[in-house]
């Protein structure tokens, strides 16, 4: 915006055109930062929302959920992995099917061999707005005889925010 000197009282009536008028402009908070121009901490964070299945019990899933704790008008992308947990190893074949479902809704189901890449490379999950993420796991059910399985989410690289990991 800007403010103009429209009339003078007292004076001669001439104006300096070079201070008739200034510029202005409202920043939200510095802006020195393009990708997060609001300069507000976001912080990333995943929990296991269900934390156990059973194989064979139909619709029985692991979930976890990314969520961030504040929109700061720009989009967060982190890279989601499994983990062992206590020396247990999680193996492709373990699992039937990985649903991953960004802040946008879209779910997209890996099988086969992509199971085995995500495994190796994890995916990289997208927040926006006040939007959460999840990745649901649905166990294969083989006729092994097996210890409990036990296997940990994780967040790396994030992409505008922090990461941290909920106990949920």
């Amino acid at each position: 915006f800007s403010g103009n000197i429209a009339a003078v009282a007292n004076g001669n009536g001439a104006v300096n055109a070079a201070a008739a008028s200034d510029t202005a402009s409202f920043t939200d908070e510095d802006g020195s930062n393009p990708d997060n121009p609001r300069n507000e901490n976001v912080t990333v964070s995943v929990a296991a929302t269900d934390d156990n299945a059973i194989e064979g019990e139909a619709n029985d899933v692991v979930t976890f959920t990314v969520s961030r704790d504040t929109d700061n008008g720009v989009d967060s992308t982190v890279n989601f992995t499994l983990g062992a947990d206590n020396g247990s190893a999680l193996e492709a074949s373990d699992i039937a099917s990985i649903t991953i479902i960004n802040a946008g809704g879209t779910p997209v189901t890996l099988t086969g061999a992509a199971i085995q890449d995500f495994l190796d490379n994890g995916r990289d999950v997208t927040l926006s707005g006040n939007g959460v993420a999840t990745v649901v796991l649905t166990p294969f059910d083989d006729a092994l005889l097996e210890n409990i399985e036990s296997f940990s989410g994780n967040i790396a690289a994030v992409a505008n925010g922090n990461g941290a990991v909920n106990a949920a």
